[in-house]
């Protein structure tokens, strides 16, 4: 069965009427996303290799990029030329990783551990560290801005003959100065200790050796000494950030011994565990730790709590179990003195009342009689449905960006979302806008993970001219690469920088397209909704390329462009989330839809949805008392201007 609404005046739009319509289209990439460095120039072309991390240095318009399996070591890939080069290899790295002494250049092959390069920084600011001079005493070396790189390495730890762990040689975050193991050198550190792992030393003065370019930062002994842990269970496999000032460096680790976020001095090592989040509750419960890559945005930037003067780095991560918002935002507040927090950034009710759970990406399982139940009751139903927050950039006014890989039965409503200064939310980058840019690459993957986002200013040529735009960078699972999402200004529809009543006039075209409930067709059906052809058909798969146009109107990353997508848009050009007409005041015609849509006791249909979701107004499913409660708190009277915040 098919269930429609609205006219099929979209498909007239692209020039496609219903009889008309393309049986094979090429496959069209999303005008937001491109492929910056492909996988051969993560890896070099080589097989068995992983793109761990990478980081984008500005100064040399480069990528230097950390990489797993037949080849752990490091990359610089120049932008300018498309060309890449190999500046550590798997032995190098090895040797590092099992080293005693780093400066004494002992290692041995008889020992394992591995080093997992899982999170890249470059340094912003200049740092003096202090290292071992050769022929005995220390030598202190200044690095200049964009001299150092970071990793954050999820590694395995060191057992001297495979067999007695030694946490003070295993390195989890270690300083790399980008000299090429190999080449000729004139700077320090420079010795000429460096073993082969058999015993036998090959270093010289003048050559970059194994142990000349590497300097340890934290070992996992260092961990140990500020947790006392009754369990070594080390996951420090995220992206790091750097304080406001470039001199410390803030981390996640996820395992339950080390739990939560961690702050290390850069030039000196000292470590601090700021916030312990090791919650580990007794089956059948289950807790949510933090995963996230978080970022730093100053007080002087963005102040997430005006009320309170205190100033300092607000720290943002994932809520948890343990701060009790699970599915939200938090942050912790470090004045370099004192951390308190954690404290709601973004509450998971205010993050889910903009989300929809009805488009294909998560779909609902037939009734016993193969029914569709015909109530999506995502996100209320499963307690792992809540948004998990991954990975995390910030802009330079304090504008937040971040990937929800929201999951329920690996069906995933996955996004990448901008929260900005007034406190709008906005979806960047859908699931479905990722499968399809991977589709026009020639990849079948259904993946659209995002890890070690970034953000860096990018120019877009647009039909109207270049601008200037800001880029989210991030590791593509599915292409192997690095690719990038451009973030154009919430409503930009034909990417010209501007948002005027030409994109507003795209947007009411889009939301024309009619929706329909589909099924997958096979024995144990399920049910989703999906833009229609206007004849009974998908429109992904009669109409491919209109498909991937539609897809830039979905505001909430679920695929679809419905009210709630105008709500959100609505934000953006100045109106209330209940002016339903955007007549500029909330009235009586606007209390006219908010009637239409009252369910009360009952909760909405999973097609009603779309057609009322700007009437659930606290993102519960339910069009009720607490919907009108705000409604009625927002109502302006005819020609009176309503308040744009209210309600929000």
């Amino acid at each position: 069965m098919r269930i429609r609404w609205r006219t099929t005046r979209r498909l007239v739009g692209y020039g496609i009427l219903p009889g008309m319509l393309a049986s094979a289209v090429l496959a069209q990439a999303p005008d937001n996303m491109v492929v910056i460095v492909n996988k051969a120039g993560v890896t070099g072309a080589a097989s068995g290799i992983t793109l761990g991390a990478f980081v984008y240095d500005p100064g040399r318009d480069c990528f230097w990029i950390g990489t797993f399996g037949s080849v752990t070591g490091f990359r610089q890939y120049d932008l300018a030329t498309s060309t890449g080069r190999q500046c550590t290899y798997d032995s190098d790295l090895n040797r590092f990783a099992r080293a005693s002494d780093v400066a004494g250049g002992v290692t041995s092959a008889d020992d394992s551990g591995k080093q997992n390069p899982s999170g890249l920084l470059l340094n912003p600011t200049s740092l003096t560290i202090t290292v071992p001079a050769p022929g005995g005493g220390t030598q202190s070396l200044t690095y200049p801005p964009g001299s150092l790189v970071i990793s954050n390495d999820n590694s395995s730890e060191v057992y001297v003959g495979g067999s007695s762990v030694r946490y003070a040689w295993s390195k989890k975050m270690y300083r790399w100065d980008l000299r090429t193991v190999g080449d000729p050198t004139n700077v320090q550190p420079d010795y000429d200790t460096a073993q082969d792992g058999l015993g036998h030393i090959w270093g010289a003065f003048g050559t970059v050796d194994w142990n000349d370019p590497f300097t340890v930062l934290v070992t996992s002994q260092d961990l140990i000494d500020v947790a006392h842990p009754s369990k070594v269970s080390f996951n420090q496999g995220r992206q790091p950030t750097w304080s406001s000032d470039g001199k410390s460096i803030y981390f996640v680790d996820s395992a339950a011994s080390f739990g939560g976020v961690w702050r290390v001095n850069a030039e000196t090592g000292a470590v601090a565990w700021l916030y312990a989040n090791t919650l580990d509750l007794p089956p059948p419960l289950t807790e949510r730790r933090i995963w996230t890559e978080p970022v730093v945005v100053s007080t002087s930037v963005r102040d997430f709590d005006a009320a309170n003067p205190t100033a300092g780095d607000q720290v943002f991560f994932e809520g948890s179990t343990l701060s009790g918002n699970v599915g939200g935002l938090d942050y912790l507040l470090d004045t370099g003195s004192a951390v308190t927090g954690p404290f709601a950034a973004l509450r998971r009710a205010d993050f889910l009342k903009w989300m929809e759970w009805n488009g294909k990406s998560v779909s609902r399982r037939q009734l016993e009689d193969g029914s569709d139940p015909g109530v999506n009751n995502y996100p209320t139903e499963d307690s792992s449905i809540p948004p998990h927050i991954w990975t995390m950039t910030a802009d330079a006014d304090g504008t937040l960006y971040f990937y929800d890989s929201s999951s329920y039965d690996s069906r995933s409503q996955a996004g990448v979302w901008r929260y900005d200064p007034e406190g709008r939310l906005t979806g960047v980058r859908s699931n479905r806008q990722q499968v399809k840019f991977s589709a026009s690459q020639g990849s079948t993957s259904t993946t659209a993970q995002v890890l070690r986002m970034q953000l860096r200013q990018a120019e877009y040529a647009g039909a109207a001219g270049s601008f200037v735009v800001p880029q989210i960078l991030f590791r593509d699972n599915a292409l192997g690469g690095i690719s990038g999402i451009y973030a154009f200004k919430p409503g930009d529809f034909n990417r010209d920088n501007v948002v005027d009543a030409a994109d507003v006039a795209l947007f009411e075209t889009a939301l024309a397209t009619p929706i329909a409930t589909f099924s997958t067709g096979t024995t144990s059906k399920e049910y989703f909704e999906a833009p229609s052809d206007g004849a009974d058909g998908e429109l992904e798969s009669s109409a491919p390329a209109a498909y991937v146009d539609y897809l830039k109107y979905d505001l909430n990353c679920n695929a679809l462009v419905t009210v709630k997508d105008r709500q959100i848009l609505g934000r953006f050009l100045g109106k209330c989330i209940v002016d339903y007409d955007w007549d500029g005041d909330v009235d009586q015609v606007d209390f006219g839809h908010f009637q239409v849509c009252y369910t009360g006791a009952a909760q909405q249909g999973a097609l009603a949805q779309i057609q009322c979701g700007d009437a659930d107004l606290n993102g519960d499913g339910w069009v009720n008392s607490g919907d009108l409660d705000v409604f009625k708190g927002c109502f302006s009277g005819p020609a009176v201007a309503a308040d744009p915040g209210c309600g929000t």
